[in-house]
Protein backbone atom coordinates (compact mmCIF):
# COMPACT_ATOMS: atom_id res chain seq x y z
CA UNK A 1 0.00 0.00 0.00
CA UNK A 2 1.04 3.73 -0.35
CA UNK A 3 0.13 6.10 1.75
CA UNK A 4 -0.02 9.36 -0.36
CA UNK A 5 0.79 12.93 1.69
CA UNK A 6 -1.93 14.45 4.07
CA UNK A 7 0.22 17.83 3.49
CA UNK A 8 0.13 17.55 0.13
CA UNK A 9 -3.64 17.24 -0.11
CA UNK A 10 -4.32 19.73 2.24
CA UNK A 11 -2.15 22.11 -0.02
CA UNK A 12 -4.47 21.23 -3.04
CA UNK A 13 -7.99 21.69 -0.81
CA UNK A 14 -6.17 24.91 -0.32
CA UNK A 15 -5.57 26.18 -3.86
CA UNK A 16 -8.67 25.07 -5.17
CA UNK A 17 -10.67 26.51 -2.26
CA UNK A 18 -9.15 29.90 -3.11
CA UNK A 19 -9.81 29.23 -7.07
CA UNK A 20 -13.74 28.45 -6.29
CA UNK A 21 -13.65 31.62 -4.26
CA UNK A 22 -12.19 34.45 -6.85
CA UNK A 23 -14.33 32.63 -9.91
CA UNK A 24 -17.54 32.90 -7.69
CA UNK A 25 -17.36 36.69 -7.01
CA UNK A 26 -18.92 36.96 -10.25
CA UNK A 27 -20.97 33.42 -10.47
CA UNK A 28 -22.30 31.25 -7.77
CA UNK A 29 -20.95 27.56 -7.50
CA UNK A 30 -25.06 25.78 -8.26
CA UNK A 31 -26.01 23.32 -5.65
CA UNK A 32 -25.47 20.57 -8.15
CA UNK A 33 -21.94 21.45 -7.64
CA UNK A 34 -21.70 21.49 -4.20
CA UNK A 35 -23.66 17.76 -4.24
CA UNK A 36 -20.98 16.61 -7.11
CA UNK A 37 -18.35 17.87 -4.37
CA UNK A 38 -19.70 15.71 -1.35
CA UNK A 39 -20.43 13.00 -3.23
CA UNK A 40 -16.88 12.48 -4.66
CA UNK A 41 -15.73 13.02 -0.84
CA UNK A 42 -18.20 9.92 0.58
CA UNK A 43 -16.45 8.46 -2.75
CA UNK A 44 -13.47 9.01 -1.68
CA UNK A 45 -13.54 7.78 1.77
CA UNK A 46 -14.42 4.61 -0.30
CA UNK A 47 -11.34 4.65 -2.63
CA UNK A 48 -8.64 5.26 -0.41
CA UNK A 49 -9.56 3.37 2.33
CA UNK A 50 -9.75 0.01 0.27
CA UNK A 51 -7.00 -0.21 -2.61
CA UNK A 52 -3.68 0.12 -3.27
CA UNK A 53 -3.35 4.24 -2.69
CA UNK A 54 -4.00 5.14 0.95
CA UNK A 55 -5.03 8.68 2.21
CA UNK A 56 -5.89 9.93 5.97
CA UNK A 57 -9.71 9.90 6.39
CA UNK A 58 -9.11 13.16 8.62
CA UNK A 59 -7.06 14.56 5.99
CA UNK A 60 -9.63 13.99 3.27
CA UNK A 61 -12.69 14.77 5.07
CA UNK A 62 -11.11 18.58 6.44
CA UNK A 63 -9.76 18.99 3.39
CA UNK A 64 -12.70 18.69 1.52
CA UNK A 65 -14.63 20.19 3.44
CA UNK A 66 -12.86 24.30 2.58
CA UNK A 67 -13.66 23.11 -0.71
CA UNK A 68 -17.22 22.53 -0.33
CA UNK A 69 -17.93 25.41 2.04
CA UNK A 70 -16.27 28.03 -0.28
CA UNK A 71 -18.49 26.51 -3.05
CA UNK A 72 -21.28 27.89 -0.45
CA UNK A 73 -19.94 30.56 0.02
CA UNK A 74 -19.99 31.93 -3.05
CA UNK A 75 -23.90 31.71 -3.46
CA UNK A 76 -24.54 32.61 0.48
CA UNK A 77 -23.55 36.38 2.30
CA UNK A 78 -23.62 36.76 6.07
CA UNK A 79 -25.33 39.77 7.07
CA UNK A 80 -23.53 43.05 5.82
CA UNK A 81 -22.97 44.75 9.18
CA UNK A 82 -19.95 42.99 11.03
CA UNK A 83 -22.51 44.11 14.62
CA UNK A 84 -25.73 42.50 12.94
CA UNK A 85 -23.88 39.20 11.75
CA UNK A 86 -22.27 38.69 15.64
CA UNK A 87 -25.63 37.25 17.26
CA UNK A 88 -25.74 34.56 13.92
CA UNK A 89 -22.11 33.34 14.61
CA UNK A 90 -22.36 33.40 18.38
CA UNK A 91 -26.08 31.30 17.75
CA UNK A 92 -24.33 28.95 15.04
CA UNK A 93 -21.20 28.14 16.12
CA UNK A 94 -21.01 28.99 20.23
CA UNK A 95 -23.99 27.61 21.49
CA UNK A 96 -24.71 23.40 21.30
CA UNK A 97 -27.95 24.10 20.03
CA UNK A 98 -26.19 25.82 16.69
CA UNK A 99 -23.18 23.59 17.00
CA UNK A 100 -25.69 20.79 16.65
CA UNK A 101 -27.78 21.75 13.88
CA UNK A 102 -23.98 22.07 12.25
CA UNK A 103 -22.36 19.15 13.13
CA UNK A 104 -24.84 16.94 15.31
CA UNK A 105 -22.63 18.32 18.24
CA UNK A 106 -24.72 16.81 21.06
CA UNK A 107 -24.59 13.33 19.40
CA UNK A 108 -21.11 13.33 18.64
CA UNK A 109 -20.79 14.53 22.55
CA UNK A 110 -22.56 11.91 23.92
CA UNK A 111 -20.26 9.08 21.68
CA UNK A 112 -17.61 11.08 23.12
CA UNK A 113 -18.65 10.34 26.87
CA UNK A 114 -19.59 6.71 25.92
CA UNK A 115 -16.16 5.38 24.60
CA UNK A 116 -14.96 6.93 27.64
CA UNK A 117 -17.82 5.06 29.90
CA UNK A 118 -17.93 1.52 28.23
CA UNK A 119 -13.47 1.38 28.36
CA UNK A 120 -14.28 2.07 31.91
CA UNK A 121 -16.64 -0.88 32.38
CA UNK A 122 -14.42 -2.93 30.23
CA UNK A 123 -11.26 -2.26 32.39
CA UNK A 124 -13.54 -3.93 34.65
CA UNK A 125 -13.49 -7.40 33.04
CA UNK A 126 -17.44 -7.26 33.85
CA UNK A 127 -19.09 -9.44 30.56
CA UNK A 128 -15.73 -11.83 30.56
CA UNK A 129 -17.17 -12.23 34.39
CA UNK A 130 -20.31 -12.72 33.42
CA UNK A 131 -19.48 -14.96 30.08
CA UNK A 132 -17.30 -17.24 31.94
CA UNK A 133 -20.02 -17.56 34.95
CA UNK A 134 -22.44 -18.89 32.35
CA UNK A 135 -20.12 -21.50 31.20
CA UNK A 136 -19.53 -22.57 34.28
CA UNK A 137 -23.14 -22.85 34.61
CA UNK A 138 -23.28 -25.07 31.12
CA UNK A 139 -20.84 -26.87 31.99
CA UNK A 140 -18.20 -25.89 29.37
CA UNK A 141 -21.02 -26.12 26.59
CA UNK A 142 -19.38 -23.34 24.06
CA UNK A 143 -22.82 -22.66 21.89
CA UNK A 144 -25.22 -21.69 24.92
CA UNK A 145 -22.74 -19.59 26.37
CA UNK A 146 -21.96 -17.55 23.13
CA UNK A 147 -25.81 -17.34 23.23
CA UNK A 148 -25.99 -15.74 26.19
CA UNK A 149 -23.42 -13.48 25.81
CA UNK A 150 -24.47 -12.52 22.18
CA UNK A 151 -28.05 -11.93 23.60
CA UNK A 152 -26.83 -9.65 26.52
CA UNK A 153 -24.42 -7.12 24.01
CA UNK A 154 -27.37 -7.03 21.38
CA UNK A 155 -29.32 -5.86 24.18
CA UNK A 156 -26.54 -3.65 25.66
CA UNK A 157 -25.99 -2.32 22.22
CA UNK A 158 -29.11 -0.72 21.96
CA UNK A 159 -28.46 1.62 25.04
CA UNK A 160 -24.93 1.58 24.57
CA UNK A 161 -23.99 1.91 21.28
CA UNK A 162 -22.45 -1.07 19.58
CA UNK A 163 -19.60 0.24 18.41
CA UNK A 164 -18.17 0.45 22.25
CA UNK A 165 -19.66 -3.15 22.88
CA UNK A 166 -17.92 -4.82 20.11
CA UNK A 167 -14.58 -4.03 21.79
CA UNK A 168 -16.07 -6.43 24.38
CA UNK A 169 -17.66 -9.15 22.84
CA UNK A 170 -15.24 -10.03 20.05
CA UNK A 171 -12.21 -9.73 23.13
CA UNK A 172 -14.12 -12.25 25.18
CA UNK A 173 -15.51 -14.15 22.32
CA UNK A 174 -12.13 -15.25 21.24
CA UNK A 175 -10.80 -15.81 24.52
CA UNK A 176 -13.87 -18.79 25.16
CA UNK A 177 -13.31 -20.21 21.19
CA UNK A 178 -9.04 -20.56 21.88
CA UNK A 179 -10.57 -22.28 25.50
CA UNK A 180 -12.83 -24.68 22.79
CA UNK A 181 -9.93 -25.02 20.10
CA UNK A 182 -12.17 -23.62 17.55
CA UNK A 183 -10.13 -23.56 14.34
CA UNK A 184 -8.88 -20.15 13.31
CA UNK A 185 -11.89 -20.02 10.11
CA UNK A 186 -14.07 -20.22 13.03
CA UNK A 187 -12.86 -18.04 15.29
CA UNK A 188 -12.51 -15.22 12.56
CA UNK A 189 -16.42 -16.34 11.31
CA UNK A 190 -17.35 -15.61 14.96
CA UNK A 191 -15.67 -12.16 14.92
CA UNK A 192 -17.27 -11.23 11.84
CA UNK A 193 -21.30 -12.24 13.26
CA UNK A 194 -20.16 -9.80 16.22
CA UNK A 195 -20.83 -7.23 14.03
CA UNK A 196 -24.54 -8.26 12.78
CA UNK A 197 -25.18 -8.70 16.72
CA UNK A 198 -23.74 -5.13 17.77
CA UNK A 199 -25.15 -3.18 14.45
CA UNK A 200 -28.54 -5.01 13.31
CA UNK A 201 -29.27 -6.84 17.02
CA UNK A 202 -28.68 -3.06 18.29
CA UNK A 203 -30.95 -1.06 16.34
CA UNK A 204 -34.20 -1.69 18.74
CA UNK A 205 -33.50 1.66 20.25
CA UNK A 206 -31.78 5.37 19.54
CA UNK A 207 -29.07 4.89 21.40
CA UNK A 208 -27.56 1.99 19.60
CA UNK A 209 -25.93 3.40 16.74
CA UNK A 210 -24.75 6.64 15.82
CA UNK A 211 -26.98 6.31 12.22
CA UNK A 212 -29.81 6.16 14.93
CA UNK A 213 -29.32 8.99 16.68
CA UNK A 214 -28.52 10.98 13.73
CA UNK A 215 -31.84 10.01 12.53
CA UNK A 216 -33.87 10.91 15.61
CA UNK A 217 -31.75 13.83 15.72
CA UNK A 218 -32.59 15.24 11.63
CA UNK A 219 -36.33 14.32 11.93
CA UNK A 220 -36.90 15.45 15.33
CA UNK A 221 -39.39 15.27 16.95
CA UNK A 222 -41.16 12.45 14.99
CA UNK A 223 -38.87 9.64 15.73
CA UNK A 224 -38.95 8.84 19.45
CA UNK A 225 -37.80 5.78 21.57
CA UNK A 226 -41.26 4.54 21.10
CA UNK A 227 -40.61 4.70 17.42
CA UNK A 228 -37.57 2.87 17.85
CA UNK A 229 -39.25 -0.10 20.25
CA UNK A 230 -42.28 0.09 17.91
CA UNK A 231 -40.78 -0.64 14.34
CA UNK A 232 -37.08 -1.85 14.82
CA UNK A 233 -36.85 -4.08 17.56
CA UNK A 234 -38.70 -6.72 15.75
CA UNK A 235 -36.23 -6.32 12.73
CA UNK A 236 -33.27 -6.39 15.46
CA UNK A 237 -34.80 -9.83 17.41
CA UNK A 238 -35.32 -11.58 14.28
CA UNK A 239 -31.59 -10.57 13.00
CA UNK A 240 -30.39 -11.62 16.28
CA UNK A 241 -31.79 -15.09 15.40
CA UNK A 242 -30.03 -14.97 12.35
CA UNK A 243 -26.62 -14.42 13.55
CA UNK A 244 -27.34 -17.54 16.21
CA UNK A 245 -28.36 -19.36 13.67
CA UNK A 246 -25.07 -18.81 11.62
CA UNK A 247 -23.06 -19.30 14.73
CA UNK A 248 -24.84 -22.66 15.79
CA UNK A 249 -23.30 -24.13 11.88
CA UNK A 250 -19.83 -23.57 13.42
CA UNK A 251 -19.86 -23.55 17.19
CA UNK A 252 -22.37 -26.41 17.68
CA UNK A 253 -21.08 -29.29 19.97
CA UNK A 254 -17.93 -27.63 21.07
CA UNK A 255 -16.87 -27.62 24.97
CA UNK A 256 -13.93 -26.39 27.01
CA UNK A 257 -12.83 -28.94 28.97
CA UNK A 258 -11.22 -26.48 32.22
CA UNK A 259 -12.86 -22.85 32.69
CA UNK A 260 -10.75 -20.79 34.42
CA UNK A 261 -11.08 -18.90 37.89
CA UNK A 262 -10.23 -15.44 38.58
CA UNK A 263 -6.62 -15.50 40.23
CA UNK A 264 -8.01 -14.68 44.35
CA UNK A 265 -5.54 -12.12 44.45
CA UNK A 266 -7.38 -10.21 41.90
CA UNK A 267 -11.00 -11.17 42.82
CA UNK A 268 -11.54 -8.25 45.74
CA UNK A 269 -10.58 -5.76 43.75
CA UNK A 270 -12.42 -6.95 40.29
CA UNK A 271 -15.61 -7.25 42.28
CA UNK A 272 -15.82 -3.37 43.60
CA UNK A 273 -14.56 -2.25 40.62
CA UNK A 274 -17.54 -4.29 38.69
CA UNK A 275 -19.95 -3.02 41.41
CA UNK A 276 -19.14 0.21 41.01
CA UNK A 277 -19.68 -0.44 37.36
CA UNK A 278 -22.91 -1.69 37.77
CA UNK A 279 -23.93 1.58 40.18
CA UNK A 280 -23.00 3.65 37.18
CA UNK A 281 -25.68 2.39 34.69
CA UNK A 282 -28.34 4.44 37.14
CA UNK A 283 -27.37 8.18 36.74
CA UNK A 284 -27.05 7.31 32.90
CA UNK A 285 -30.33 5.71 32.59
CA UNK A 286 -31.74 8.32 34.33
CA UNK A 287 -30.43 11.19 32.63
CA UNK A 288 -31.30 9.27 29.48
CA UNK A 289 -34.83 9.15 30.46
CA UNK A 290 -35.06 13.07 31.47
CA UNK A 291 -33.62 13.49 27.92
CA UNK A 292 -36.52 11.30 26.43
CA UNK A 293 -38.86 13.70 28.05
CA UNK A 294 -37.24 17.02 27.74
CA UNK A 295 -34.65 17.74 25.08
CA UNK A 296 -33.13 21.05 26.67
CA UNK A 297 -31.23 18.32 28.75
CA UNK A 298 -28.05 17.25 26.43
CA UNK A 299 -27.98 14.11 25.96
CA UNK A 300 -24.18 13.35 26.54
CA UNK A 301 -24.90 14.36 30.22
CA UNK A 302 -26.36 11.02 30.08
CA UNK A 303 -23.04 9.09 28.59
CA UNK A 304 -20.23 11.63 30.90
CA UNK A 305 -22.87 10.87 33.67
CA UNK A 306 -22.17 6.94 33.66
CA UNK A 307 -18.66 7.45 32.78
CA UNK A 308 -17.56 9.32 36.45
CA UNK A 309 -19.12 7.32 38.10
CA UNK A 310 -17.53 4.23 36.50
CA UNK A 311 -14.15 5.79 36.36
CA UNK A 312 -14.43 5.96 40.42
CA UNK A 313 -14.20 2.50 40.35
CA UNK A 314 -10.50 2.24 38.73
CA UNK A 315 -9.59 5.13 40.06
CA UNK A 316 -6.97 4.19 42.77
CA UNK A 317 -5.51 1.83 39.60
CA UNK A 318 -3.18 3.53 37.93
CA UNK A 319 -2.48 1.23 35.36
CA UNK A 320 -6.60 0.42 34.46
CA UNK A 321 -7.16 4.13 34.19
CA UNK A 322 -4.43 5.00 31.65
CA UNK A 323 -5.55 1.81 29.65
CA UNK A 324 -8.89 3.02 29.35
CA UNK A 325 -8.26 6.70 28.41
CA UNK A 326 -6.23 5.19 25.66
CA UNK A 327 -8.08 2.81 24.27
CA UNK A 328 -11.01 5.70 24.55
CA UNK A 329 -8.91 8.00 22.95
CA UNK A 330 -8.24 5.06 20.19
CA UNK A 331 -11.58 4.49 19.63
CA UNK A 332 -13.01 8.30 18.99
CA UNK A 333 -10.46 9.06 16.39
CA UNK A 334 -12.31 6.46 14.22
CA UNK A 335 -15.08 9.64 14.62
CA UNK A 336 -12.87 12.54 13.88
CA UNK A 337 -13.53 12.48 10.46
CA UNK A 338 -17.29 12.91 10.29
CA UNK A 339 -17.49 16.32 11.51
CA UNK A 340 -16.63 18.18 8.69
CA UNK A 341 -18.53 15.33 6.53
CA UNK A 342 -21.73 16.82 8.79
CA UNK A 343 -21.08 19.74 8.29
CA UNK A 344 -20.77 18.98 4.21
CA UNK A 345 -24.41 17.58 4.38
CA UNK A 346 -25.34 20.80 6.61
CA UNK A 347 -24.31 23.06 3.89
CA UNK A 348 -26.01 20.67 1.06
CA UNK A 349 -29.22 21.35 2.58
CA UNK A 350 -29.06 24.74 3.30
CA UNK A 351 -28.99 24.89 -0.72
CA UNK A 352 -31.76 23.61 -1.50
CA UNK A 353 -30.47 20.00 -2.40
CA UNK A 354 -32.55 17.57 -0.41
CA UNK A 355 -35.76 19.22 -1.17
CA UNK A 356 -35.85 17.67 -4.86
CA UNK A 357 -35.03 14.10 -2.69
CA UNK A 358 -38.61 14.60 -1.02
CA UNK A 359 -40.31 15.38 -4.19
CA UNK A 360 -38.78 12.27 -5.62
CA UNK A 361 -40.10 10.26 -3.22
CA UNK A 362 -43.51 11.24 -2.69
CA UNK A 363 -43.50 10.59 -6.32
CA UNK A 364 -41.97 7.05 -6.10
CA UNK A 365 -44.85 6.17 -3.58
CA UNK A 366 -47.87 7.33 -6.03
CA UNK A 367 -46.06 5.49 -8.57
CA UNK A 368 -44.82 1.95 -6.99
CA UNK A 369 -46.76 2.18 -3.72
CA UNK A 370 -45.25 2.41 -0.39
CA UNK A 371 -44.40 -1.09 -0.02
CA UNK A 372 -41.60 -1.43 -2.57
CA UNK A 373 -40.04 1.87 -2.24
CA UNK A 374 -39.42 0.91 1.93
CA UNK A 375 -37.97 -1.95 -0.23
CA UNK A 376 -35.80 -0.33 -2.20
CA UNK A 377 -34.90 3.10 0.20
CA UNK A 378 -33.65 -0.61 2.19
CA UNK A 379 -31.75 -2.21 -0.15
CA UNK A 380 -30.16 1.57 -1.54
CA UNK A 381 -29.01 2.53 2.06
CA UNK A 382 -27.58 -1.08 2.48
CA UNK A 383 -25.62 -0.56 -0.54
CA UNK A 384 -24.28 2.37 0.20
CA UNK A 385 -23.64 1.73 3.93
CA UNK A 386 -21.35 -1.30 2.86
CA UNK A 387 -19.51 0.91 0.07
CA UNK A 388 -19.57 4.44 2.21
CA UNK A 389 -19.96 4.75 6.07
CA UNK A 390 -23.38 4.28 8.02
CA UNK A 391 -23.28 7.54 9.50
CA UNK A 392 -22.79 9.72 6.52
CA UNK A 393 -25.06 8.10 4.68
CA UNK A 394 -27.70 7.95 7.52
CA UNK A 395 -27.28 11.75 7.71
CA UNK A 396 -27.88 12.52 4.25
CA UNK A 397 -30.81 9.84 3.54
CA UNK A 398 -32.77 10.48 6.42
CA UNK A 399 -33.00 14.74 5.47
CA UNK A 400 -34.95 13.64 2.41
CA UNK A 401 -38.09 11.91 4.83
CA UNK A 402 -38.64 15.60 6.05
CA UNK A 403 -42.16 16.85 5.14
CA UNK A 404 -43.46 13.06 4.40
CA UNK A 405 -46.90 11.64 5.81
CA UNK A 406 -45.83 10.74 9.88
CA UNK A 407 -47.20 7.04 9.39
CA UNK A 408 -44.89 6.91 5.97
CA UNK A 409 -41.94 8.52 7.51
CA UNK A 410 -41.88 5.99 10.05
CA UNK A 411 -41.97 3.02 7.59
CA UNK A 412 -39.17 4.36 5.61
CA UNK A 413 -37.34 5.61 8.67
CA UNK A 414 -37.04 2.03 9.29
CA UNK A 415 -36.38 0.67 6.72
CA UNK A 416 -33.29 3.18 6.35
CA UNK A 417 -32.03 2.12 9.86
CA UNK A 418 -32.02 -1.42 9.05
CA UNK A 419 -30.25 -0.91 5.69
CA UNK A 420 -27.39 1.14 7.57
CA UNK A 421 -27.29 -1.36 10.04
CA UNK A 422 -27.26 -4.49 7.69
CA UNK A 423 -25.17 -2.68 5.15
CA UNK A 424 -22.17 -1.68 7.69
CA UNK A 425 -21.56 -5.31 8.27
CA UNK A 426 -21.38 -6.61 4.87
CA UNK A 427 -18.07 -5.11 4.61
CA UNK A 428 -15.18 -4.36 6.54
CA UNK A 429 -15.45 -0.61 6.47
CA UNK A 430 -19.40 -0.20 6.28
CA UNK A 431 -19.30 0.71 9.67
CA UNK A 432 -17.60 1.40 12.74
CA UNK A 433 -18.18 -2.36 14.05
CA UNK A 434 -16.28 -4.05 10.97
CA UNK A 435 -13.38 -1.58 10.93
CA UNK A 436 -13.17 -2.44 14.78
CA UNK A 437 -13.88 -6.21 14.28
CA UNK A 438 -11.84 -6.42 11.30
CA UNK A 439 -8.63 -4.53 12.96
CA UNK A 440 -8.74 -7.71 15.60
CA UNK A 441 -8.90 -10.28 12.75
CA UNK A 442 -5.66 -8.57 11.08
CA UNK A 443 -4.25 -8.55 14.48
CA UNK A 444 -4.87 -11.46 16.67
CA UNK A 445 -5.80 -14.12 13.95
CA UNK A 446 -5.00 -13.84 10.73
CA UNK A 447 -3.41 -11.14 9.24
CA UNK A 448 -3.81 -12.77 5.69
CA UNK A 449 -7.56 -12.33 5.70
CA UNK A 450 -8.54 -10.40 2.92
CA UNK A 451 -11.72 -7.72 2.40
CA UNK A 452 -12.85 -9.96 -0.18
CA UNK A 453 -12.40 -13.20 2.16
CA UNK A 454 -15.11 -10.94 4.47
CA UNK A 455 -17.41 -9.81 1.92
CA UNK A 456 -17.57 -13.77 0.89
CA UNK A 457 -18.67 -14.64 4.51
CA UNK A 458 -21.02 -12.26 5.29
CA UNK A 459 -23.00 -12.22 2.47
CA UNK A 460 -25.45 -15.46 2.51
CA UNK A 461 -25.92 -13.82 6.10
CA UNK A 462 -26.84 -10.76 4.53
CA UNK A 463 -29.20 -12.24 1.92
CA UNK A 464 -30.66 -13.98 4.95
CA UNK A 465 -31.48 -9.96 6.86
CA UNK A 466 -32.71 -8.84 3.36
CA UNK A 467 -35.09 -11.58 3.24
CA UNK A 468 -36.44 -10.87 7.01
CA UNK A 469 -36.43 -7.64 5.78
CA UNK A 470 -38.56 -7.96 3.07
CA UNK A 471 -41.20 -9.86 5.52
CA UNK A 472 -41.02 -7.14 8.08
CA UNK A 473 -41.53 -4.01 5.56
CA UNK A 474 -44.09 -6.50 3.60
CA UNK A 475 -46.04 -6.30 6.73
CA UNK A 476 -46.06 -3.52 8.13
CA UNK A 477 -46.93 -2.30 4.42
CA UNK A 478 -49.87 -4.43 4.80
CA UNK A 479 -50.55 -2.87 8.53
CA UNK A 480 -50.33 0.97 7.26
CA UNK A 481 -52.54 0.26 4.49
CA UNK A 482 -55.06 -1.51 6.73
CA UNK A 483 -55.30 1.50 9.16
CA UNK A 484 -55.49 4.16 6.70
Amino acid sequence: MVQLSARKFLALCVFISGFIICFGLRRPVPPGFIAAEVFLTILGLFVFGSFKYRLSKNALTYGSILVIGSSFWTGWRPPSSSFSSLPFLVRHFLTLRGLDELVHADTMLFILGLTFFVSVIAQTRLLESISFSVLRKNKGAVLPTIAVMTALVAAASGVLDGVSMIGLLIRTMAIILLLAKAKKEDIIFAVMMSTVVTTVGGMWLAYGEPPNLIMKENLRPFLTNGFFLRYCLPAAVGSYLIALWNLRKVLGGRFVDAVPEELPGDREQRNRSQKIAGLSFVPFVGLLIWHAFDHAVPLFLASFGGFAVALLGIVSAPALRAAAFREAAQEYKEYLFLFPLFLSITLLQKSGFFEGLADSLRHGVEAFGISLVAFLQFIGAALLSALLDNNVVADFASRALRGLDMAVMHLFSMAQIAGYAAGGCWTHIGSAQSVVAYAFILKEVDPRTTPFQWVKAMTPVIIEIFVLMAVVITAESALLKYLH
